[in-house]
Order: C-alpha cells, then structure tokens, then sequence
C-alpha cells in the first residue's frame, strides 16, 4: 500500500492531511475536506468566512460561535485565533458623558504649562 502524503493543510489550524483530489464522489459528499482536516473545522471556517465577506454582522458571527466547539481554539493559526478574539470580545458601549469628561479634563492639563503660562495663548501669539 503506498503511503499518503500530506497534499493540504486545513485552513484553520494548518494541519496537513490528505486529500484525494481524484476522488470527484468523495470530495462531492465531504466538500469540507477541500478547505479543513475535519467538518468541525470547516463550520468554523464558514463563519469566519461569512463574517470576512460581510455575509455575517459580528453578532451573527458570535452567535453561530456559540453552537461550535473551540475548546482547541490555542492550536489553530494566529490569524484565525485573532479573528475569533475579534468576533468573541465583547465591546463597551460608548459612554459620551465619560468620553467629554475625559476630554475637559485632559484639555485643562494641557492648558496649564509647568511655567504657569496658556499654552493655547502662547501658541495663538506665535501665528
């Protein structure tokens, strides 16, 4: 029997594995196997797609996460690893009052030089 060789590498965790690209019934009844070393793989490479090609909003994106395991998420490519982070963290929501806070108060630090003088003064006396 002769010996099969590593022809693709999974497009998740980058595995390679063989894929009998003769085989047209084969790859017709398993397509997954053209992208991924197994299905598991493959649903998630068809969610990173869809969110890549804006198919899926990032909610849809993490929703349809949640049916899938990714209990070996620490084994598959960085890329794939940092699109998933992306989709999975969850954003603060944008607070205006804390965000104009921070601005008065980082504007009066600005204002007020070490020498005591207006900075904005200073700088409005040299145009």
């Amino acid at each position: 029997m002769t010996k099969k060789i590593n022809n693709a590498f999974c497009s998740i965790c980058g595995k390679g594995y063989y894929l009998c690209q003769s085989c047209k019934e084969q790859l017709s009844l398993s397509p997954w196997k053209i992208h991924t070393d197994t299905s598991e793989h493959f649903k998630i490479f068809q969610v990173i797609r869809g969110y890549s090609i804006g198919l899926y909003t990032k909610e849809e994106a993490k929703d349809k996460f949640k049916n899938l395991d990714l209990t070996d998420v620490k084994d598959f490519l960085p890329k794939i690893q940092s699109v998933i982070e992306t989709i999975l963290a969850d954003e603060k929501p944008f607070n205006e009052t804390e965000n104009i806070q921070d601005t008065t108060n980082a504007e009066k630090k600005i204002k007020k030089s070490k020498h005591g003088g207006d900075l904005h003064k200073k700088f409005r006396e040299t145009i």
